[in-house]
């Protein structure tokens, strides 16, 4: 058995297009609407007699001939399906050809299941596959006898749009301090670098005892951090009184008592680009040996006590490889499908899912 570590490494991804349509203002006398049998049940989506397949205007495309299981099943029509976040949703549908069945235009850089659309839903009709952005395919089919270990830090990618949170903590700094002004503050830690939007715990690199402790960071930052943790050598959560700037960025609620309120969707964010900070006044001065934080993010990270599944595409269906509740910052699968498809649950709270497969590197494609 091999093993394989996904590490909570930058991998942001775009967003390709599998297929566009236009909805135009007469009839479109190719579209699924007139082509398909009297009796036949097509997905909904494709009842509109008015659609135009424009895909090709727009991006790079494809024509795809695709094998289905077996021989192909003549009272059905298959399609191409893409995964939208819960389920196999169908974007296009295909002419039989012999052995094989033509998909016109398919954009690339996809993840796509040939389907039926039967009484009972959608069902697979073929191996997934990708099509990439050099146009080649590459089939899925899971070695069901090889193992590999995972270990599993996020259930859904990075988005483009929020790759500028991934440095807004670069600079940052956590510091100790006996007065109120910090004045005397000493380095516990610094943040440098990419943030990945996953909880952080570090050594504090001073051994000094402290009344005050604080985050402040870099100029132009706005100070901003979701979560801030302080521990004792034993283990345990130092607690006290919320200190800090007062308001938050455009007053949008934002505020110090947000870094310690257990939600990670929440946090400081100060009112000015420079300057504030956000931190805690002890009783009395104590020793900090570890600091636990976590940037700016979208809830997708593995987050300690909620419950978890990982599942596989075993050609037909998600097959689970068993639910977990969290007690770590990773997720740890030591028996997995080598070369599967695999698909992570957050059975506690959340609705955003994404399949991925591992590269040659160990990394997570996420499609």
């Amino acid at each position: 058995m091999s093993q394989i570590n996904v590490g909570p490494n930058k991998n942001v991804v775009e967003l390709p297009i599998s297929k566009i349509y236009r909805i135009g203002f007469s009839i479109n006398q190719n579209s699924l609407f007139f082509k398909k049998n009297k009796h036949e049940k097509i997905p909904p989506f494709f009842l509109n007699p008015y659609l135009f397949d424009v895909t090709n205007a727009y991006c790079n495309t494809l024509n795809l001939e695709v094998s289905l299981f077996g021989s192909m099943d003549k009272k059905k029509r298959p399609y191409l399906a893409i995964f939208d976040n819960k389920k196999w949703f169908p974007v296009a549908w295909g002419n039989k050809n012999k052995s094989h069945v033509l998909f016109n235009n398919m954009g690339l850089g996809i993840l796509y299941l040939p389907v039926y659309n039967s009484q009972q839903g959608i069902e697979a009709a073929g191996y997934p596959f990708i099509v990439h952005n050099d146009s080649t395919i590459k089939r899925i089919v899971p070695s069901v006898n090889e193992t590999i270990k995972l270990v599993l830090y996020r259930k859904y990618p990075i988005r483009p749009v929020h790759e500028w949170a991934l440095t807004r903590m670069d600079g940052g700094r956590f510091e100790g301090a006996n007065k109120s002004d910090f004045s005397d503050a000493s380095l516990l830690y610094k943040h440098q670098g990419i943030s990945n939007p996953v909880f952080h715990t570090v050594l504090s690199e001073s051994d000094k005892k402290f009344k005050y402790v604080r985050y402040i960071g870099a100029d132009g930052s706005f100070s901003t951090i979701s979560e801030i943790m302080f521990y004792d050598e034993n283990g345990i959560e130092l607690r006290g009184k919320i200190i800090g700037s007062d308001g938050s960025y455009k007053d949008f609620g934002s505020t110090k008592e947000k870094a310690f309120d257990k939600n990670i969707l929440t946090g400081f964010d100060g009112h000015t680009s420079k300057g504030t900070w956000v931190g805690i006044e002890f009783s009395k001065p104590v020793e900090i040996k570890k600091i636990r934080y976590i940037p700016r993010n979208d809830g997708n990270c593995i987050e300690i006590g909620n419950r978890y599944e990982l599942v596989f595409w075993n050609n037909k269906t998600w097959e689970s490889l068993g639910e977990k509740v969290a007690d770590s910052d990773s997720l740890v699968y030591p028996n997995c499908p080598k070369n599967a498809l695999f698909l992570l649950h957050n059975k506690t709270k959340g609705i955003e899912e994404r399949p991925f497969l591992l590269n040659e590197n160990g990394e997570i494609d996420w499609w």
